[in-house]
């Protein structure tokens, strides 16, 4: 019995003076897999070490969750922006603006989309990000989780007071509500009455971000416009807010991010 190799020669002797169509033809209909094989395996290859050789680090990562900003216009000259004000080596620092998330038009939960889900706790786990902006209905599910920075422990008493009405609060009263096996943990919490401008309508108030009011750099740039025709939430408007992660590792540029993204 003839070996593969014996074979592979004996075939390529027949086409060996045949036209270079039909030696072409030939070598696509036996070798395609293997041609297309290799060629991902070189495309993955180059794709890996471009990656490897250009990224950077984060001097800041800001998660934008179910904005609407097709043109991209809207936040463009944030990174430079916040690279200004930041200061650092822009050869191997970055500060990057992430507005790839997606939970869906109603924004129930993860499930929405699985993709997006995945990577976002990818993120938290990894401690790769620092802020979070995102509308009530995702942003006040994190706070529940207790992700969020508490703002007492980033302002005083007299800096909260002058930013009252901008500033987003939490109940600590219902984080029991995630901590339970109970199903359906979101839509009992939607049939909470709860004012997060508004303090006095909690147990247990705790500040932990800032609404996209306008004045603010978030408000003012449009991409939760598209908020005013959605649902309300916990009986008052949906709106958009953002909070430092309580387990950043870049503090002091978080502080800086959620200054500049506030308007103060």
């Amino acid at each position: 019995m003839a070996t593969l190799r014996e074979d592979t020669k004996a075939e390529w002797d027949k086409m060996k003076d045949r036209p270079f169509k039909e030696k072409l033809s030939y070598f696509w209909e036996y070798y395609k897999v293997h041609t297309i094989a290799a060629v991902i395996g070189v495309i993955f290859v180059v794709a890996l070490i471009r990656s490897f050789v250009t990224s950077k680090d984060y001097a800041l990562y800001i998660a934008i969750i179910d904005s609407y900003d097709p043109s991209g216009e809207a936040t463009q000259n944030w990174p430079e922006e916040l690279a200004d004000t930041i200061g650092f080596d822009r050869d191997d620092y970055e500060v990057f603006i992430d507005s790839s998330f997606s939970f869906g038009a109603d924004g129930t939960s993860a499930r929405a989309d699985y993709v997006a889900a995945q990577k976002l706790t990818a993120l938290l786990t990894s401690r790769s990000m620092d802020i979070m902006i995102a509308d009530m209905t995702v942003f006040e599910q994190y706070a529940q989780n207790d992700c969020f920075i508490d703002l007492r422990t980033i302002y005083s008493e007299e800096e909260l007071s002058a930013m009252e009405g901008l500033i987003y609060y939490t109940d600590a009263a219902t984080f029991a509500d995630y901590q339970s096996a109970e199903a359906n943990v979101y839509e009992k919490q939607l049939l909470y009455d709860i004012d997060h401008h508004d303090p006095s309508t909690m147990k247990d108030p705790v500040p932990v971000g800032f609404f996209a009011a306008e004045g603010t750099k978030v408000g003012d740039s449009g991409i939760y416009d598209h908020l005013a025709d959605t649902e309300a939430f916990q009986g008052h408007e949906n709106e958009a807010a953002f909070g430092i992660l309580q387990n950043t590792e870049r503090y002091d540029n978080a502080l800086t991010g959620i200054s500049y993204l506030a308007g103060k």
